[in-house]
């Protein structure tokens, strides 16, 4: 569940204008190791990974968009590969 600024749930509508994840550019590869940093710091340090942390928005959109294009771009080149 994603709570709002105001601490309660987000509920799902139509707002015209609204962002999409297609709308966030996806990490580069160069910038990949950076992003990634902080996780593994994280984990070194004995975080527990299911542990909840809070996580800006942005971060969470960024780290989809960039899944959704590197599977795009995955199955891309698989269904090239088949030819």
């Amino acid at each position: 569940m994603i709570l709002g600024p105001d601490g309660k749930p987000v509920m799902p509508g139509a707002v015209i204008g609204a962002p999409k994840l297609t709308d966030f550019q996806p990490i580069p590869p160069d910038q990949l190791p950076a992003f990634l940093a902080p996780l593994e710091e994280a984990l070194s340090a004995g975080v527990p990974p299911g542990s909840p942390t809070e996580v800006p928005l942005v971060t969470l959109c960024i780290l989809a968009s960039s899944l959704l294009h590197y599977m795009e771009k995955a199955t891309a080149s698989d269904a090239a590969g088949e030819e």
